[in-house]
């Protein structure tokens, strides 16, 4: 009987401290998860707030430097694309900026990891972003003659 006393004993022993030791890991294993969540969510809210900046700064008219008769306005998330010689009357379309292009396009063959897009979505297009505070270029690939483009425009206002 004394035996089995101790044999409990150490199976109980055993076995609380089997559970504690579990416990930790689980502890540590939903920490690294907070931990990588608290990581993604900081990145969500970077390029939240990159986007908004950028959006910010593209606000308002812009004109062609080697073409004046090419301009692009900007208010709020659309922009209105004016070019000499078209049979449509311009309109603004909704844009977003993104870190990628959500659509299968062709005009991005030399686009960087680090690259910015300006993204149209009516029109399932991209175009690789720069802007400065009186400087804006778009630029990618143009697919009919098999060159780089890049078309830069000055703040009007």
């Amino acid at each position: 009987m004394k035996f089995k006393v101790h044999y409990l004993g150490l199976l109980l022993t055993i076995f609380l401290i089997s559970c504690s030791n579990t416990k930790k890991e689980a502890n540590g294993k939903i920490s690294e998860l907070d931990n990588e969540g608290a990581s993604q969510e900081k990145k969500n809210t970077t390029a939240i707030s990159d986007s908004a900046s950028i959006i910010k700064k593209l606000q308002g008219k812009w004109k062609e430097s080697e073409y004046p008769f090419r301009m692009a306005n900007f208010k709020n998330t659309t922009v209105k694309f004016i070019e000499e010689g078209t049979n449509t009357e311009p309109i603004f379309r909704e844009f977003k900026i993104s870190k990628s292009c959500p659509f299968d396009v062709n005009n991005l063959k030399n686009a960087q990891s680090e690259d910015i897009f300006l993204v149209m979505m009516e029109a399932k297009s991209c175009e690789i972003l720069k802007v400065s505070n009186t400087t804006l270029t778009l630029s990618g690939f143009n697919v009919s003659n098999g060159h780089d483009y890049k078309i830069v425009y000055s703040k009007m206002e």
